[in-house]
């Protein structure tokens, strides 16, 4: 397949990137971190990206408290001015630092060894510090340009990270100029207000009916206001499909208009109409034995086999009044419908049914259900005008 059909599918299946999620606001962020929690417990809800992720609940095992003493603590070595204006970098000062840490994840690693935990994660961390410590002893004695610019990132990095603490422990709760700017970017409300956006993927197929009003159900039970295509999809599939449907009866009420000005006569109008509608609801009987549902893509065939299907029934019925006029008892002969317009009927809709399969072979889900409903619909049709009608006429005695 061609590269945008394969990053499509990429995009569609993975839960960070795909544009089929719900969107939900939020007043503060307590009120989002209660709409997470909420959000979290619905089973037809995913993943949940929330910025209160990165914001840990204060009101826990007393973090604040831990927060303050350790500000209170650390504040003094904290010095902007001497974060960024470092001097004497050099090779052998990073590679101890490095190796310093190394050793202290060492100890943390058997600590955890010696109690039962888990030690994966102290194990990865030692392994990128051990990298750190051996990418910095082939650097130049005094660390080089690359050295400084680093530390100079990192300086800010740390700078931001402790005045936040340090705010976050002078006013006791979180605002949303607390979180990174890039985290702030995508949750923050642009009006300057302390919401945030959450943001939801489903865990059911919501292109189904029932799983799409399931999860747009489950979400606005936690938030009336929650938008996305995630939730939008199964209300625009609604609405098209209702659309089609009425569309589909205004079509068969002009049909029936343009064939009573062509016969002037109603029953002869009606009878050239059997065809197509017993042949729709043979496609949705076999639609639903083949458990075939209507969609975005195939609901189309409504009023499309309704100009495909009504003229099967026209040529019948023409041929139909001809030998009626052409008979002493003013009857038409089955033979001369069946073995003259039924065989073309035949050749006709069988080429048009061939047209149709064709879009079952691209792989591509919504090609495929157009095509096969399709090919039972104007298979529906062509068994109906040549065995149902024809029947239908003997049965009013207008053929024999």
């Amino acid at each position: 397949r061609e590269e945008s059909a394969r990053a499509l599918d990429l995009l569609e299946r993975d839960g960070g990137l795909t544009p089929v999620i719900a969107y939900l606001g939020s007043e503060s962020i307590e009120d989002a971190r209660e709409k997470t929690a909420r959000l979290r417990a619905l089973d037809s809800v995913g993943e949940v990206v929330s910025a209160t992720d990165m914001l840990p609940d204060l009101s826990e095992e007393d973090r604040l408290g831990a927060l303050r003493a350790a500000v209170a603590k650390a504040g003094p070595l904290f010095d902007r001015e001497k974060l960024a204006g470092r001097e004497g970098r050099s090779r052998g000062e990073l590679v101890a630092a490095a190796g310093a840490v190394v050793d202290i994840l060492d100890e943390v690693i058997f600590a955890l060894a010696q109690a039962g935990r888990d030690t994966a994660a102290a194990e990865r961390c030692k392994a990128s510090f051990a990298r750190v410590k051996a990418t910095s002893a082939a650097l130049p004695e005094d660390g080089g340009p690359g050295l400084a610019r680093m530390e100079g990132l990192m300086a800010d990095l740390l700078w931001r990270a402790w005045s936040t603490a340090r705010d976050v422990a002078a006013r006791g709760h979180y605002v949303p100029d607390d979180l990174a700017p890039m985290f702030q970017r995508r949750h923050g409300a642009k009006d300057g207000s302390a919401g945030l956006a959450i943001f939801v993927t489903p865990a059911v197929p919501v292109w189904a009916p029932e799983p799409a009003e399931r999860f747009a159900a489950d979400v606005r039970s936690v938030d009336p206001g929650a938008s996305g295509q995630a939730i939008n999809m199964h209300v625009h599939t609604v609405m098209v499909q209702n659309d089609f449907r009425r569309a589909a009866a205004i079509a068969a009420v002009l049909v029936l208009v343009v064939l009573l000005i062509d016969f002037r006569r109603l029953s002869d109008a009606l009878l050239a109409m059997v065809p197509v509608i017993l042949g729709w609801g043979l496609m949705l009987g076999a639609m639903a034995w083949l458990d075939v549902a209507l969609n975005l893509a195939n609901i189309v065939v409504l009023p499309l086999l309704l100009g495909i299907g009504i003229d099967a029934g026209v040529h019948v019925m023409h041929r139909c009044r001809q030998s009626q006029a052409a008979s002493p008892d003013g009857r038409a002969r089955l033979e001369t419908l069946l073995e003259g317009t039924g065989s073309a009927v035949v050749v006709a809709t069988l080429t048009t049914m061939l047209g149709f399969a064709g879009l079952m072979l691209p792989d591509h889900r919504g090609m495929q259900s157009l095509g096969v409903v399709m090919v039972l619909g104007t298979g529906a049709c062509l068994l109906t005008s040549v065995l149902a009608l024809p029947a239908l006429l003997v049965w009013l005695k207008k053929a024999r």
